[in-house]
């Protein structure tokens, strides 16, 4: 921050003046300060993916940083003349916590739907590969971050793996996991009575759609 981010709205007004630039999207309200010496006549759109004070709230930062994170996003909203939010729930928390009067559209993260048709016979000999043929898999692709809300979704698997001992649990991630003492959250489930229950691995770069949608029930 400080003198990177008076560099970043600097550039940003020179390429805006330079281009007879018209429309900005912001990708997140951390990236609101660039546009701060554009007029007011050069329409933003800010989306927002989450809101980041909890986030670093439930990661244990700073006070200050928390400060500024709160101030971004209120510049944002301020500023914006749309936001583009992932989810109801996300612009209503934002409407809830944050004053603002600019329309928002909904933008759910989605995924290209003809790459993840299942194939039946690859899942079969997938399923047997992993010898997982006569099991329910649940997959969980993506980071251990608490605001990622795995521990939610492991409570969740524990509880219909106690309705059916079939049910598998495969999580895929690129964050670093201790496998000798598998620390929250994994080990919740790995230190369960069935260990037989849990694969934990890493993404595959790249990652193969493919591979998960044959794999997977959920």
């Amino acid at each position: 921050r400080g003198i990177a981010a008076l560099f970043r709205a600097v550039i940003t007004w020179i390429i805006v003046k330079c281009n007879h630039i018209e429309l900005i999207q912001l990708e997140t309200s951390l990236s609101a300060s660039c546009v701060r010496y554009l007029k007011k006549n050069i329409l933003v759109v800010t989306d927002f993916h989450a809101d980041p004070v909890p986030e670093l709230q439930m990661n244990g930062r700073t006070k200050s940083s928390i400060n500024r994170a709160e101030k971004d996003v209120c510049y944002a909203l301020s500023r914006s003349q749309r936001i583009i939010a992932v989810s109801n729930n996300l612009a209503n928390n934002l409407k809830k916590y944050y004053s603002y009067d600019c329309p928002f559209s909904i933008l759910p993260c989605s995924f290209n739907s003809e790459k993840f048709h299942i194939d039946p016979a690859q899942m079969i000999a997938l399923r047997e590969k992993m010898h997982l043929k006569e099991r329910i898999v649940l997959c969980y692709l993506g980071g251990l971050q608490k605001w990622q809300c795995v521990e939610e979704t492991l409570d969740i698997f524990l509880r219909l793996k106690k309705k059916d001992d079939r049910y598998f649990l495969c999580i895929y991630t690129n964050h670093h996991v201790d496998v000798g003492t598998l620390s929250w959250p994994v080990g919740r489930v790995a230190h369960a009575e069935d260990c037989k229950s849990l694969y934990i691995g890493s993404i595959p770069v790249p990652a193969s759609s493919k591979y998960y949608s044959d794999l997977a029930q959920w």
